[in-house]
């Protein structure tokens, strides 16, 4: 594909969404990145994340002290997957495909009202670790 049609997609997506604001919001000016470096999250930036994906999902019932856990749990696996991209992750590997869907599974456990979230687990998961940029 030419990268043309790439940056034709992006500006027909920010002309026909709304929400793409949200995006740049979140991502430019409310979020920081520093914070998710690290295994502790305050509940705050927690509650920043959310209440972004809220905005995607008005569904989403995510618990911000459960993520807060799940996350710590988890910050050895995202540190292991940093550097994987989805373009040359070798996803025949049982290791990487291990540790990633534990890193889903996790993450799609984190509502306050005990459902499996699979979409809202894939942008949450994508949103909150640099490196699921790339996986997920």
């Amino acid at each position: 594909m030419h990268y043309t049609k790439l940056v034709e997609g992006h500006k027909a997506f920010y002309t026909g969404e709304n929400r793409a604001k949200n995006y740049d919001k979140y991502m430019i000016e409310q979020k920081n990145w520093k914070v998710w470096q690290t295994s502790v999250v305050s509940k705050t930036e927690i509650e920043k994340l959310f209440q972004f994906i809220h905005s995607w999902d008005l569904f989403f019932r995510g618990d911000p002290y459960v993520f807060q856990s799940i996350y710590q749990k988890i910050y050895s696996l995202l540190e292991e997957l940093r550097n994987e991209r989805t373009e040359d992750g070798d996803f025949s590997n049982a290791s990487l495909k291990e540790k990633v869907q534990n890193v889903f599974d996790w993450v799609a456990n984190c509502t306050a009202i005990e459902r499996y979230e699979s979409t809202d687990a894939s942008n949450t998961a994508h949103y909150s670790a640099e490196f699921l940029c790339y996986v997920g």
